[in-house]
């Protein structure tokens, strides 16, 4: 029986197919900075003054293509509440004063372009009902994962997750349903994403032979193509086309971030990609 090696097309392979998908839930906001370095953004609601228990009224859907330009919303990203109107609430989150956007029964948080990972703040303003969210992430219409949480009065909690892979386009919040037709208020602050994913990452060419038409030129098709390519750019030694991650391990720090070096971690974190398809 002939045995694979290290270095040969069979174990390769093996090792693709047995590739993980890579993503899972960021329990702390120290955990999402870390993955996801200098690259992130962050929306705080800090561009209009709203005082401690009041609220503004906002455009919805809310962005910064809605906002007036005063109010410093960031770009990529829109806030929509389907079925009631959405505010801006001058609340009070981590022991200061902040402003909170907010709506009740349901938000939708819509990315421009599929981001590696994202988290933010879900608060509880309320002195006297326990309020429970659950938080579905999705990538266009695939679920990706759906979490929930229990916030006590006047507390909150942080929620993120992270996907490496395909990335994530879309966030929906549901609020706590008290009574048919009524449901609680969703308050969410400090949300962080970053950094924009290629729809398909592992689709590098058109053709495998360099130096033809359609080489290094992706055409949303994942193939074989693609995967030998790869291993050619890789022998070069191409930072730009194959430095994809710091580290292995899936959670850590620096995991699916370049770092300016070519090791056997981007390869095996390319073959994940090519194994988790697009």
């Amino acid at each position: 029986m002939r045995r694979t090696t290290p270095h040969s097309p069979a174990f390769l392979l093996a090792a693709m197919l047995a590739a993980p998908l890579l993503a899972g839930e960021i329990a702390t906001r120290a955990e999402l900075d870390a993955i996801l370095d200098d690259r992130a953004l962050l929306e705080d609601f800090e561009g209009l003054s709203v005082h401690a228990g009041t609220s503004i009224p906002c455009p919805n859907p809310f962005s910064s293509l809605t906002a007036q330009p005063s109010w410093g919303v960031l770009d990529g990203i829109e806030y929509y509440a389907p079925t009631n109107v959405l505010y801006l609430y001058g609340g009070f989150l981590h022991g200061d004063d902040s402003v909170i956007l907010q709506t009740n029964g349901t938000l939708e948080i819509t990315f421009d372009q599929p981001q590696r990972a994202v988290g933010f703040d879900i608060a509880n303003g309320t002195g006297n009902a326990t309020f429970g969210e659950s938080i579905a992430f999705y990538h266009n219409a695939m679920p990706l994962a759906t979490i929930t949480r229990s916030i006590p009065p006047a507390g909150d909690t942080f929620v993120a997750w992270d996907e490496p892979v395909g990335g994530i386009t879309s966030i929906v919040i549901t609020g706590t349903t008290f009574s048919p037709g009524l449901q609680g208020p969703i308050k969410i602050d400090n949300v962080a994403w970053g950094y924009d994913l290629p729809v398909c990452r592992p689709d590098i060419t058109t053709g495998a032979i360099s130096g033809q038409p359609g080489y290094l030129v992706p055409n949303s098709v994942l193939n074989n193509d693609d995967f030998f390519c790869f291993l050619a750019e890789f022998a070069d030694q191409n930072l730009e086309v194959c430095d994809l991650t710091t580290g292995a391990v899936s959670g850590q720090p620096g995991y699916g971030v370049p770092n300016g070096t070519l090791t056997n971690d981007d390869f095996f974190f390319f073959l994940a990609l090519f194994a988790a398809g697009c």
